[in-house]
């Protein structure tokens, strides 16, 4: 298979493992799906999808251009994640693997969407406290608005 902060993989109520993004900064976990294998897929703001294995040990990070929204399992294993306006199927089939040239494409648009460094360290933390309670989904708002909120029990 081919980045999301604290967000938690639970397995029967039981934490597992964190989906970290670097010290020190904060993103969002947008999907997370099980693999017929029992592994887990998790993706989210930090532009990764990340497979780990049912015990919560990390198995593969893969990097792409931008947010990764969603993620769906086909029944066969592989998975389909959507980012940027692209859905992208990944796969350990080789008979379905895509042509090198299309890694090669997909390698150089991840690599051409990354900060110069340092920049990383300029962007803003998210503060949970920041954000208002759950009552604000309760106010009307705006076509294509998101709203952020701190939800009650959800800190890590």
């Amino acid at each position: 298979y081919p980045l999301c902060a604290l967000a938690v993989v639970r397995r029967a109520a039981k934490c597992i493992n964190a989906h970290p993004y670097k010290e020190n900064l904060s993103s969002f976990v947008y999907s997370v799906a099980v693999l017929p294998d029992g592994r887990i897929i998790s993706v989210g703001e930090d532009r990764t999808a990340r497979v780990w294995n049912q015990d919560g040990s990390l198995l593969q990070v893969i990097q792409h251009p931008s947010s990764v929204r969603c993620v769906c399992v086909f029944p066969n294993g592989d998975f389909v994640t959507g980012s940027d306006v692209t859905a992208r199927v990944f796969t350990r089939n080789s008979v379905r693997k895509a042509s090198e040239q299309v890694i090669t494409d997909f390698n150089n648009i991840v690599q051409a969407s990354k900060a110069p460094e340092g920049d990383q360290e300029d962007m803003e933390m998210l503060n949970p406290d920041d954000y208002p309670g759950m009552e604000a989904l309760d106010e009307p708002g705006t076509e294509g608005e998101m709203k952020i909120v701190n939800a009650p029990g959800t800190r890590a």
